[in-house]
């Protein structure tokens, strides 16, 4: 569970700050602090001896009267990478290439601003980036974790205690929660100076998050520190959680295998004869926030999108909509008011935006945006990664009949469907998860009836998700793509 400390919510509001500096194909302004996430199995701490170098000594030498820092200790550039790459394949289920697989690159290609030292790794369409600036604590490295062919990326901090500190996470995918029946461990307890309190290991060793939402459950739950057995639990595990190691288990039944719990230390401490001066901390000005529930990540428009979200501390409750291109090109944009109770509080809006479709099947993202109450300027609060359909010819026109829409598929997938007045008679049909990455593919060609059928044997998914069946006309001259026609459907593992 979320142990709540001064570092910690200031490492995640510099790191978004730090994130916004990065050069992408999207343009990226500050966007309100995301849901942080957190983990990973303690490293081993390097050799004392490695960490902390004696200070040189010279003989009669005046004292010097700036006192020389000692060097903070950070974990090596190599394991920051190992550590944040097992924990977002372990927090969001993705089968990343091995540690060992990374080949270090020339960083000087890397196009990342507000890093130092940077030392760059890659491998396929997969980049990883260590290094450090003036908002990293003294004793962490920032990780970016990239995939330059869906735009997936993860940006966070791994500290010498190995715990990895998720700042930002776009367009990794969600994967399906895990029952828990009858799971037997142990509830581990934290250091103070951990991001959060304790998490559950089981009979194999494997650690995740813990809480309940019931508060009986809860309170049993924050007095196992003082529980030296077992304990056995039924609930959800919940995966890209703001846990330990990205995952949580939600408790909904929990037995002490092990005896009852202790009684609870009821003493009061003994009150001292000096009056302790307590001074409150400020409360973090956050800012204005807010979310994009809907259209979906990958979602692929046509000419007009239904946005919908909350926000709050918005300037006179009000919200700007854009839909635009990867290069920030403004496509269509539309404002709406939330139906907060009053100014700066929490909102719902809804808003219809209409655009102009791009001629091909390309990529940009819709975008929330609260306008300065000061100049008028506007600062990101949250977007979606989306496609375009591309234009399509007043003569083009296709459809899909088989399977139905939500069906859940895997292996090989028999698709039919119509087609008219395409390039050649031929369509490009494709098997597709909501980020763009193509699972099968194949080309076919329609009868004189319009009529065509294709068998398309998918690649083995590392985990099941939602997905698309589309079909494209491919122009055989320029390579123009544009999307004619799709269905919604389950791809499973």
């Amino acid at each position: 569970m979320l142990r709540t400390n001064k570092w910690y919510l200031t490492a995640v509001l510099l790191g978004v700050m730090m994130l916004s500096a990065c050069v992408s194909t999207l343009p990226l302004q500050v966007p309100s602090p995301p849901t942080v996430q957190t983990a990973s199995t303690p490293a081993p701490q390097p050799p004392e001896d490695g960490i902390t170098p004696e200070a040189s000594v010279i003989p009669d030498a005046e004292p010097s009267a700036t006192p020389v820092p000692t060097p903070v200790p950070t974990p090596p550039p190599d394991q920051a990478r190992d550590l944040a790459l097992q924990y977002v394949t372990e927090a969001y289920q993705l089968d990343l290439p091995a540690p060992e697989q990374f080949g270090e690159i020339d960083a000087a290609t890397v196009e990342v601003t507000g890093m130092e030292k940077l030392i760059a790794y890659g491998s396929g369409p997969w980049l990883v980036v260590v290094g450090s600036s003036d908002n990293t604590p003294a004793n962490a490295l920032d990780v970016l974790i990239d995939n330059t062919k869906s735009q997936s990326r993860w940006w966070g901090q791994v500290d010498t205690a190995g715990y990895v500190i998720t700042i930002v996470s776009v367009g990794m995918p969600r994967p399906d929660s895990k029952a828990v029946v009858g799971w037997k461990g142990r509830v581990v307890s934290l250091p103070d100076d951990s991001p959060y309190d304790d998490y559950f290991e089981g009979a194999k060793g494997n650690r995740h998050g813990i809480f309940s939402n019931d508060p009986d459950i809860q309170a049993i739950l924050q007095r196992l520190s003082q529980y030296d057995g077992r304990v056995q639990v039924w609930g959800e595990l919940r995966y890209a959680a703001a846990d330990y190691n990205g995952r949580q288990i939600l408790v909904d039944r929990i037995e002490l295998l092990d005896g009852p719990l202790p009684e609870s230390d009821t003493t009061k401490p003994a009150e001292s004869d000096a009056t302790a001066t307590v001074t409150a901390e400020p409360e973090l000005e956050l800012g204005p926030s807010g979310t994009i529930t809907s259209p979906p990540f990958g979602a692929i428009l046509v000419d007009h999108v239904l946005v919908s979200g909350s926000a709050e501390g918005v300037f006179e409750n009000f919200v700007l909509v854009r839909v635009e291109l990867a290069d920030g090109e403004v496509l269509g944009e539309a404002g709406a008011t939330t139906n907060a109770a009053d100014i700066g509080e929490m909102g719902q809006y809804t808003v219809d935006v209409t655009f102009r479709n791009p001629p091909t099947t390309t990529e940009g993202r819709v975008a929330l945006y609260n306008e300065s109450a000061r100049d008028g300027s506007l600062s990101l609060l949250a977007w979606v990664n989306v496609r375009f359909a591309g234009a399509a010819d007043s003569q083009q026109a296709a459809s899909i009949l088989s399977p139905a829409a939500d069906s859940r598929i895997k292996g090989v997938v028999e698709i039919t469907g119509t087609a008219v007045g395409v390039h050649n008679n031929r369509v490009l049909v494709r098997i597709e998860d909501l980020i763009g990455g193509v699972w099968g593919q194949g080309r076919t060609k329609t009868d004189t009836l319009g009529n065509w059928q294709i068998k398309i044997t998918m690649r083995k998914l590392p985990t099941a998700r939602p997905g698309r069946i589309a079909v494209y006309d491919v122009n055989p001259d320029s390579g123009k793509k544009v999307l004619l026609s799709q269905i919604e459907v389950y791809l499973r593992r």
